[in-house]
């Protein structure tokens, strides 16, 4: 897992501030000098949840760490041994559910078990036995597994991925539903695997509280037939199966003469959702293409397509963009878009982003700047389109993500002098906007309401620190009234911080 530092941050600077916050530090405790963080777990009403690696890149055994959401002190810390390796972790009805892989049995030559540990949330013990939920087998030495569990809303089903490939290839893939209540599987299906004489891509795999499975999938073009040679050249689709039967259906989502991009899927209000960005016609990096978004509204129950919907960016956002398209190519691209459910309505985030080619074999930097937000009326046609300002000093910098008081908060950092420069954050020059300087910058909590109003507000701190974003990735999306931060002390000690917003 890849970790990107954010910046070195001086928050000491006064601004006048519409919300209040206040910042509590949290036990500083001793981890792995490196990569010592796994993964956070989806928080609730009791604290946050983090699984942290005990020393470091070999790690087999690791810290479930729970701190309070008020505080940051820690509850508790239990160290856990799974067999070999964690896939995954969720907060599930009040148990942490760990999910590993057995290291007696390897996948090269015969298959590995799928294993589930359960622990109790309040206190962090072990809950009976290890489960043995799967049992994925290989019939060749050189294939390689991924996994990927996710649950209904209602977290009453569990649907199982497992992606059997060879030399990159997708060879085989298979769905497992399970009730949660005992874990016990309801049903097995596979997805397509050719269409239209061509191989298949799925992913995005997803099921609702009814157990109707959809996914997403990728085909190349009538001309191509292979899609790993066309990354560049696919059209896409939307594969829905019933809980109730084996019908499964498979629709086309019509380009329209349009190259589709970032596509990725959601269940908001009972429907699937399909979006991402477009660009008209064939895309080519020095093509000046118009772009654009797109959303796709599925009906799980009847297994039917509602409505597809493409938008272009609206000209006033795009000249607030163009200024560096000279210097960095096709510099209108968007990060794979969220989706927020906020009071019945529709919220589509997304980043504004472009590449910087590594020199010397390294591989190339994405920098994400300024943050698109754009709200759907209840018919999913756009009520309005905002850019929030924002540039990156460093690549892969995203802003925490959180509804805080029925409202969309993004809390990243920025320069003070932009503050100074532009005390509307709703009125802005692109060209007099600066990026971060290291050690020189303040974290920001800013929040758009239902009518697209930007307020800008400093949160303060009384340390210099180094604050690293993947610990809070997790806890987008929900309405908190606390976000856990991660914070590096020195080399081997670290605390949480806690933003509490008042």
């Amino acid at each position: 897992m890849k970790f990107y530092v954010l910046l070195y941050c001086l928050l000491s600077y006064l601004f006048i501030d519409a919300q209040k916050f206040s910042v509590a530090s949290g036990d500083e405790f001793e981890t792995a000098k490196v990569l010592w963080y796994k993964k956070s777990v989806e928080s609730d009403n009791t604290g946050f949840y983090f699984i942290r690696n005990k020393n470091g890149i070999a790690a087999t055994t690791y810290m479930l760490h729970k701190v309070d959401k008020k505080s940051g002190k820690t509850i508790y810390i239990k160290e856990i041994t799974p067999d070999f390796g964690i896939y995954d972790v969720f907060n599930v009805n009040g148990k942490l559910l760990v999910f590993s892989y057995d290291a007696n049995s390897s996948f090269f030559k015969h298959g590995i078990a799928l294993l589930l540990t359960q622990y109790n949330s309040d206190t962090g013990e072990k809950m009976g036995e290890t489960l043995e939920i799967d049992k994925i087998i290989s019939k060749k030495d050189h294939q390689s597994l991924d996994i990927d569990i996710s649950f209904s809303p209602d977290r009453k089903k569990m649907l199982v991925t497992s992606e059997i490939k060879e030399n990159k290839k997708i060879q085989n893939v298979t769905f497992k539903l399970y009730e949660v209540n005992g874990y016990i599987k309801v049903w097995e299906k596979s997805p397509i695997t050719t269409y239209k004489n061509s191989t298949v891509s799925s992913s995005e795999y997803m099921i609702d509280n009814q157990g109707n499975l959809c996914y997403l999938f990728a085909y190349a073009r009538s001309d191509h037939k292979d899609i790993l040679d066309n990354y560049d050249d696919l059209n896409y689709g939307v594969g829905l199966a019933s809980s109730q039967n084996a019908h499964t259906v498979h629709f086309e989502i019509e380009s329209k003469g349009k190259t589709l991009q970032s596509i990725t899927c959601d269940i908001i209000n009972n429907d699937f959702l399909c979006f991402g960005q477009f660009s008209d016609g064939e895309i080519k990096i020095e093509d000046e293409a118009k772009r654009g978004f797109y959303m796709v509204v599925v009906d799980a129950k009847n297994l039917e397509l509602k409505s597809q919907i493409f938008h272009y960016i609206d000209s006033s956002i795009e000249d607030k963009l163009l200024m560096n398209r000279a210097k960095y190519g096709n510099f209108l691209k968007w990060s794979t878009p969220k989706l927020f459910l906020l009071n019945e309505s529709i919220y589509f985030v997304s980043q504004h982003q472009y590449k910087i080619n590594g020199y010397n074999n390294f591989p190339p930097s994405i920098y994400k700047d300024e943050i698109l937000v754009i709200k759907y009326t209840k018919s999913n046609t756009v009520d309005w389109m905002k850019i929030i300002p924002k540039i990156s000093a460093y690549p892969e910098a995203n802003p925490v993500n959180v509804i805080v008081n029925d409202k969309l908060n993004f809390i990243y950092y920025d320069k003070p002098e932009n503050l100074t420069n532009f005390p509307d954050p709703n009125i802005f020059t692109r060209k007099a906007y600066e990026a971060c300087d290291p050690g020189k910058s303040i974290l920001l909590s800013t929040s758009i309401d239902d009518k697209g109003i930007i307020t800008r507000n400093v949160i303060e701190t009384k340390d210099v620190v180094v604050l690293e974003d993947q610990a809070v990735r997790d806890f987008q999306g929900n309405n908190l009234k606390s976000v856990a931060i991660p914070i590096k002390i020195s080399k081997g000690k670290k605390r949480f911080d806690i933003i509490n917003f008042d």
